[in-house]
């Protein structure tokens, strides 16, 4: 019985072998060849120019978020610092210590502030809940820190009872007429407190005058 052609056994090739032949035949490019390719193509290329700029645009993002990172830190440091100024704890001449709605009102006005300028608030609490104690002791906290004056907007009838409370509130304040206040007003920095209705009577008889 003959033997199977395919059952013959064929002669193994050792690995050697194959690596020498597709060597000589240069298919196989040197890891120097292809690491030299994949730098020269297009696909890898970096154009210097524009990672220079995005580089820039990056260290420019970088350096904006750390500004105003320092300006939210440096708001909130001032208003703990006016906070602390007002001494919401400590008992006020005659009439003892605020109440918790007026320390949360003093709290409110020493915070209202848009890019760093203190534009004022407006307390709309009811009648007889302490409104004018609380803007006395924020005003007071203010011109500790600040430096500024208090000047109060009221109808004449009511001056000697501001006084009265900005001495219960250890707030020194001036009075003036309106038509009397001192020239040098406009170019100081100060903190006005005013009545609404006093104010706007004011304002509108300033625009028709003018």
């Amino acid at each position: 019985m003959m033997p199977r052609e395919d059952s013959k056994k064929k002669p193994r090739r050792s690995k050697d072998t194959d690596l020498i032949a597709v060597i000589k035949a240069g298919d196989t490019p040197s890891k120097s060849d292809r690491s030299d390719r994949s730098l020269s193509s297009p696909e890898y290329s970096i154009n210097p120019e524009i990672e220079g700029i995005r580089l820039s645009i990056e260290a420019e993002r970088a350096a904006e978020l750390a500004e105003k990172e320092k300006e939210a830190e440096n708001a909130a440091n001032e208003i703990l610092n006016l906070v602390a100024a007002a001494e919401l704890d400590r008992p006020l001449a005659e009439i003892g210590y605020l109440f918790s709605h007026q320390k949360e009102a003093v709290k409110w006005l020493l915070a209202h502030r848009t890019g760093g300028i203190y534009r004022g608030g407006i307390l709309a609490d009811d009648m007889g809940l302490g409104k004018t104690l609380s803007a006395l002791v924020a005003a007071r906290a203010m011109a500790k820190i600040h430096g500024c004056p208090i000047f109060v907007i009221c109808p004449a009838s009511l001056k000697d009872n501001w006084l009265r409370e900005a001495a219960k509130a250890g707030a020194a304040i001036e009075v003036f007429s309106w038509a009397k206040m001192p020239k040098a007003l406009e170019s100081q920095k100060y903190l006005v407190i005013a009545m609404k209705p006093t104010m706007h009577r004011m304002k509108r008889a300033s625009e028709l005058k003018n």
